[in-house]
């Protein structure tokens, strides 16, 4: 079995925001998939056009120039109003990343949640290196939370691919795959 975190940056980036209003409104949603509705104007748009979104966002997030960003929309109608409309949406994740980059700019460094230091090679990778670096905790955190699930047990973790965790699970312990989706859900 694979269990693959969906959005994951991108719901990291939502709590990171610490805008409880926008964390309300989006927690349970993907955000990748609300900017496809943006830039499609559609809820009925294909798992490509959600890749488009996924690529705008994560350039966008990750500190990429406008004309980067551009450059993703102008094959579609209006790609200026596209990103504005993009940026609107994502506005409580760009104050939150503008600080953090204020941060390691000031500091020279970055402390995660964990207590790790994170030294950003560029000004505009803050951003980006806080919230790989989240990510790379939290994944380990479940690592070890599920190993430590499964010693009782014949099923085994065997290995993680970035934010996708693949296990062996016996036939006859089949259970266990809920037990895993509800661990690495919270």
């Amino acid at each position: 079995y694979q269990f693959d975190y969906t959005s994951f940056e991108a719901r990291i980036a939502l709590y990171l925001s610490g805008d409880e209003e926008f964390i309300q409104d989006f927690y349970d949603k993907d955000l990748h998939s609300e900017t496809a509705m943006i830039i499609f104007e559609t809820h009925d748009f294909t798992p490509e056009q959600r890749d488009v979104a996924k690529l705008a966002n994560m350039a966008i997030m990750y500190g990429a120039s406008e004309a980067t960003a551009m450059k993703i929309l102008e094959k579609y109608p209006d790609p200026a109003e596209k990103l504005r409309r993009i940026k609107v949406f994502l506005e409580p994740i760009f104050r939150r990343a503008k600080e953090i980059i204020e941060e390691s700019k000031q500091n020279g460094y970055l402390i995660n949640k964990w207590g790790s230091i994170i030294k950003p090679e560029k000004d505009f990778a803050g951003f980006n290196n806080y919230l790989q670096s989240t990510a790379a905790e939290i994944v380990v955190d479940k690592v070890c939370e599920i190993k430590e699930l499964l010693r009782p047990y014949r099923s085994q973790f065997l290995f993680q691919v970035h934010d996708s965790l693949v296990f062996d699970v016996h036939p006859e312990e089949i259970e266990l795959v809920q037990i895993i989706a509800k661990t690495l859900s919270y």
